[in-house]
């Protein structure tokens, strides 16, 4: 897990095994006073929640230790974190992955690769409160 200090913009916990994903979004979210902490796995992605505090949480589908359903599930049963919101970020976005997640109350989808204007928009509107 590596924390990309910022402003006093959101918090956002990146959790993506990929470490491409993990150095674009830290440096595009960054650039626009974002705090960022990356996790690459299910377990770590948990166990950031308490320490990150993250305002936001962009979750990849594919990740070691269970996928993006697993840690949906897990997050939603620690009711200091329910209310979070998610951004799904996957290539892998079809009704078939996708449809199922809607029961964890995800913000958003967002399909890799996603333009960075769309993943900031997205990233900042998740992140405002109510």
């Amino acid at each position: 897990m590596t924390n990309h200090p910022a402003a006093d913009g959101p918090m956002v916990l990146v959790v993506d095994d990929d470490p491409n994903i993990q150095r674009w979004a830290g440096a595009i979210l960054g650039s626009v006073g974002c705090r960022v902490s990356h996790a690459p796995d299910v377990l770590t992605g948990i166990m950031a929640l308490r320490s990150a505090k993250p305002d936001v949480i962009v979750l990849d589908l594919h990740l070691p230790g269970g996928g993006g359903r697993v840690f949906l599930e897990r997050l939603r049963k620690l009711p200091a974190f329910q209310r979070i919101p998610v951004l799904i970020l996957s290539a892998d976005l079809n009704p078939h992955t996708a449809g199922p997640l809607q029961e964890f109350g995800i913000t958003g989808l967002l399909e890799k690769p996603v333009s960075d204007q769309l993943f900031i928009r997205s990233v900042l509107q998740a992140a405002r409160p109510g």
